[in-house]
């Protein structure tokens, strides 16, 4: 706006002319445009070169003129725009500039020259600014002709006067328009060109555009917000269509005779083609007359847009050469007509006769990506709900491939997760789990996600209208599987000597085992295929006889537990060299009435397609011997790594370490047991929790936890006492084990490990829950104050993932061994270990993260201004009161701030630009574009040690060098404003 002065040593008149005050209202107009940035005032402009457009929005020309006559191709600049709708330019180019750069004066090429210049400053400019079209001028305004001042400024009006000629047209229509009561039809001049016609070659009756000239007619006639165009019906968004995009959207026209006839080959001759966004079909219908099956499709090489067409009046006409046309055209190498084939054939799911729709997403199959196939399918499937056509669904299965089958088992994942379904839902999900129960005999590598998804269904939905249909898949599911295993084999016979052998020459039992248990164990492996099962599901394809085990292959070991169950680990070599190994689970009758809900619940906790398991994997059963096979697990458990180091325990040089390394351990035991809570939501608890049964890596940065031995649980009666027990037997009893543990595990982590289990909104409610059992009693220091306190927190700044923490950690420790580090050196620690801990995986789902792992690392002082300011910011990113660009923004305005020291500033660049290295020389920078946007400069050398600064341009100029270096070399570039620039 424009700077006003008030003050005592603001004169009250003008000088020598006592007569004429100076103020108004007791304010001096200075005529100055100013802008306010960091507490100063900026002189900008001069209030009487302002223009505003028709929208009212106000700009200054003499700004947007000096920045392109600061190119050396442009001698002269005058800005249009005063009362216009958009911004035009008059450029006078420099004829030195022509004379070096273009020096055989091409009109085209001047003009892409000055249109690239253009371009670029456009960049530095508001949308509302932005120079739409310009015109070059044949000479340079000049006081002859009235047209600059004494001083040489611009005599606007007269210039506008003088070259109405140039700029009338660039304001001109580049469209003609057609009206009928409130309706209008637009052709865009380059179609009237293509088509060889003028605007007025062309009429509209409101119910037909004719081309005269052309002896054309179409329809074209709105009926409320349908309209008739050609022979199609489409609905419009609006009363005005663009006959230049609809030809641009294939989808739109392909199939429409009428409208193809009407615009000739111009129709099929298009080099690119842009979705329209305002209109869509509404039925496909034809009048041209049938279309007989003589003709097929005969394409060598390549495929055309025409064929498409041909092809899809076919299929309008339900023939069923439009789906050979088709089939051809979907296996053409051409990307963009399969694209546009694909997407054609989807929309004409509901255009077609019910059955003609089944033949053309069967045709569809093979063709359609990942994440197109089931909302393609559920298309299909709405279709057939109404008047009870479901019984005619169906689709060829032998289409189908894994990610098909991948798909729809993400999707009944995806519908799990809803708490309310309507009854078409419902009816919907039954369709996809009997289909993925069929699907099992002909993909039987498939049975074992399909297994566990259905298994969920039963298990963990909140639907209980699908209990049904949800056991009798999972009833059919496995007896389909049953049956294509096949018996177990009795007996085989040895290729290379003839001589027949059985279970008994395979087996060799562990000296331990007394000869009746043999004899028991002997008889399982003749009565069930134990073995065959097994190792189907854990390959996913291979079926094993007899004649593939080695003799005495197989080889049985007693484990321990502390479970009332009798385990046993068994190996199992083939002749191929591949060996397998399982965990045989025989029940005792004592416990057998659970053995259902024990195998389900199983295969629940095993991995899914979607899923990372939180026990063994569940391999088979059987179940009238109380036989459950899982997989066996060979890593280590907690107990059995912490003996093995049990001479370091006690060892002070190495208490660091240890203290590290037991937090990691207890802190994944217990996220492993409450991993087992948290799935069956809430309601049971594994029994005898142990150390001996928690299966993780010896690696801090490894996430998974499996908890071995999970088959007994029990129902949850107290939530707090499901804590206390984990806490008493997984923490206290490990460290009186273990006197060289000193405790590092407080409550604070099971809480978190609570949230990482059932997120931040279920685990909150929880702990409310185990605080309101606490009420003013104590256990083991944990009392409800700190439990509130815990909640406050996480509440105003989310709460901190255990990889986070010790990512952080380890960066402390590696501080304290080097404190004297050079700052490139600590942030290349801090780089690797953000991608080591894979922090970027969390900060993908909450961004605010990555602020306070920066927290934890570079602020630590959180008492300074910076880590102030960074926890407030991470509240706001947390709570969604900002976005990732408004972070950038205040991020920015921290490195400004005084009180930001180099180091800080290092980091905060560091902090929102994750691609720039530790050894980058890197700064914020403020841009001159008048975008409210970040620029960053760096430091690069190439190989032979020249350093070269690399950072946004600064000016427009500065593009036009890089423009002017290609045009040197003759190299054509068109430069857009979706281009970016570095320099």
């Amino acid at each position: 706006g424009e700077l006003l002065l008030k003050g005592p040593y603001i004169s009250a008149f003008y000088y020598a002319d006592p007569l004429t005050p100076s103020t108004d209202d007791g304010w001096f107009h200075t005529g100055d445009i100013f802008i306010e940035k960091d507490g100063h005032y900026f002189i900008k402009d001069r209030k009487k070169e302002i223009y505003k457009n028709t929208a009212g929005q106000t700009l200054t020309p003499q700004k947007i003129e000096n920045m392109l006559s600061e190119f050396d191709a442009i001698q002269s600049a005058f800005l249009v725009g005063d009362n216009m709708d958009f911004n035009t330019v008059l450029i006078f180019p420099d004829e030195d500039y022509l004379n070096f750069h273009i020096p055989e004066k091409e009109p085209a090429k001047i003009k892409s020259a000055i249109s690239a210049l253009i371009q670029s400053v456009n960049g530095f400019l508001a949308p509302y600014e932005r120079i739409i079209n310009f015109g070059i001028i044949s000479r340079d305004f000049n006081a002859e002709y009235d047209e600059l001042t004494q001083k040489g400024t611009f005599k606007r009006q007269n210039i506008l006067a003088n070259w109405d000629a140039v700029i009338k047209p660039m304001y001109a229509p580049n469209h003609a328009d057609m009206h009928h009561k409130g309706k209008s039809v637009s052709f865009p001049n380059w179609l009237l060109k293509e088509m060889k016609i003028a605007a007025h070659d062309i009429s509209w009756s409101g119910r037909y555009l004719r081309i005269e000239t052309l002896d054309r007619k179409c329809r074209c006639q709105w009926e409320n917000d349908t309209l008739l165009l050609g022979e199609f019906e489409y609905s419009v968004r609006n009363d005005n269509i663009d006959m230049g995009r609809i030809l641009m959207d294939p989808n739109i026209w392909l199939g429409n005779s009428d409208l193809a006839i009407f615009f000739g080959e111009i129709i099929f001759q298009l080099l690119r083609y842009k979705q329209s966004s305002n209109i869509e079909i509404q039925l496909r219908k034809t009048s041209q007359p049938i279309l007989t099956d003589i003709i097929k499709p005969a394409f060598h090489e390549t495929a055309t847009i025409e064929d498409l067409h041909l092809g899809t009046m076919f299929l309008i006409q339900t023939k069923k050469t439009g789906l050979e046309y088709y089939n051809q055209i979907l296996q053409n190498t051409d990307l963009e007509l399969k694209k546009i084939g694909v997407e054609i054939l989807i929309n004409m799911l509901n255009n077609s006769k019910l059955k003609f729709s089944r033949s053309i997403f069967n045709t569809l199959i093979p063709f359609l990506k990942n994440n197109q196939f089931v909302p393609t399918l559920k298309r299909l499937f709405i279709r057939h709900q109404p008047n009870k056509k479901l019984r005619s669904f169906s689709i060829e299965f032998s289409q189908l491939d894994t990610h098909h089958i991948e798909e729809l088992i993400t999707e009944l994942t995806t519908q799990r997760t809803k708490t309310e379904l309507t009854g078409s839902d419902q009816v919907y999900i039954r369709m996809l789990m009997n289909q993925l129960t069929t699907l099992t005999q002909s993909h039987p590598s498939q049975y074992y996600h399909i297994r566990h998804e259905l298994t969920c269904w039963k298990l963990l939905s909140p639907i209980e209208a699908l209990n049904q249909t949800t056991a009798n898949s999972v009833i059919t599911l496995a007896e389909q599987f049953k049956e294509m295993i096949g018996d177990v084999e009795i007996q085989s016979v040895d290729k290379e000597t003839g001589s027949e052998y059985s279970w008994t020459d395979l087996i060799e039992f562990d000296k331990t085992i007394e000869h009746e248990e043999q004899k028991l164990l002997l008889k399982i492996f003749r009565s069930y295929p134990i073995v065959k099962e097994s190792i189907f599901i854990m390959t996913g394809f291979k079926l094993t006889h007899l004649e593939n085990i080695q003799k005495k292959g197989i080889w049985i070991t007693p484990m321990k537990s502390n479970l009332q169950i009798q385990q046993y680990r068994i190996l199992m070599n083939l002749k191929d060299g591949k060996a397998y190994n399982i965990i045989l689970y025989h029940i005792p009758k004592s416990i057998a009435d659970d053995l259902k809900s024990m195998i389900e619940w199983q295969i629940v906790k095993s991995d899914g397609l979607n899923f990372t398991g939180i026990t063994n994997n569940f391999l088979c059963s059987f179940t009238d011997s109380g036989i459950i096979i899982s997989e066996y697990e060979p890593k280590a458990n907690v107990d059995s790594l912490l003996r093995s180091y049990d001479n370091e325990l006690n060892n002070t040089k190495l208490r660091d370490r240890w203290d590290m390394r037991w937090l990691h351990f207890g802190w994944s035991g217990f996220q492993g047991y409450i991993n087992h809570w948290a799935l069956s939501n809430y309601k049971y608890v594994l029994l005898n929790p142990s150390m001996n049964n928690v299966i993780i890596s010896e690696f801090d940065n490894s996430t998974n936890v499996r908890i071995k031995h999970s088959l007994l649980q029990e129902p949850v009666t107290s939530n707090l006492n499901v804590i206390i027990l984990l806490y008493e037997e997984l923490i206290i009893a490990t460290e009186k084990r273990f006197k060289g543990l000193n405790r590092v595990l407080y409550w604070e982590i099971v809480f978190t490990c609570i949230l990482q289990a059932a997120g931040k909104e279920k685990g909150l409610e929880m702990l409310g829950l185990i605080a309101h059992e606490l009420e003013d009693s104590e256990k083991y220091e944990l009392r409800k104050r700190r439990i509130s306190e815990f909640i406050d927190e996480v509440e105003s700044y989310g709460y901190i993932p255990k990889s986070v923490i010790f990512a952080a950690l380890r960066f402390q420790r590696w501080m304290d061994l080097n404190p004297d580090a050079l700052i490139e050196d600590q942030f290349n620690i801090l780089q690797e270990l953000y991608h080591d801990y894979k922090l970027n995986n969390i900060y993908t789902i909450h961004p605010e993260v990555r602020l306070r792992y920066f927290l934890l690392t570079c602020f630590v002082d959180h008492e300074s201004f910076i880590a102030q300011r960074l926890f407030e910011l991470s509240s706001l990113l947390h709570h969604k009161e900002i976005t990732i660009n408004e972070l950038e923004t205040n991020i920015h305005g921290l490195v400004n701030d005084s009180q930001c020291s180099k180091e800080q500033a290092y980091f905060l660049t560091r902090l929102i630009y994750h691609h720039v290295e530790a050894a980058d020389y890197a700064e914020l920078i403020s841009s001159t574009s008048g975008q409210n946007k970040l620029d960053l400069v760096v430091n690069l050398k190439n190989k032979d040690g020249a350093i070269f600064s690399i950072r946004p341009p600064f000016k427009p100029k500065e593009i036009a060098q890089f423009h002017d270096l290609l045009l040197s070399y003759n190299l054509n570039a068109q430069f857009g404003e979706e281009h970016d620039f570095l320099i």
